[in-house]
């Protein structure tokens, strides 16, 4: 008797599917690696010796900054795969009610 899970497996056509990996994949894996090098090396170089607050907030600027890659190499890829991702300006919305004169 079959799971529904592999009745739904079945229905799902596969060709035309590849193993192909784009570029949002290797964008969040350089981001994943750059944030984690970056949090290993300002705290263990470039502020080594340093009081204490200092160590633990370096890590996390490491990893801030890889998050910030992320964030914005994503928002240009997307941007570039998906041409309708532009930003449009939205419609002007009538007011209903009169002008307040004083």
């Amino acid at each position: 008797m079959p799971t529904t899970t592999q009745a739904a497996a079945a229905a799902v056509p596969t060709t035309g599917r590849g193993t192909r990996r784009g570029p949002v994949r290797r964008i969040i894996v350089g981001s994943l690696f750059t944030g984690a090098v970056l949090a290993a090396v300002l705290p263990l170089v470039v502020f080594a010796g340093a009081s204490e607050p200092v160590v633990p907030g370096s890590a996390l600027l490491g990893f801030a900054a890889g998050c910030t890659l992320l964030a914005a190499l994503s928002g240009l890829m997307t941007a570039r795969l998906w041409g309708t991702a532009q930003r449009r300006p939205l419609p002007r919305v009538r007011r209903s009610w009169p002008e307040a004169t004083g």
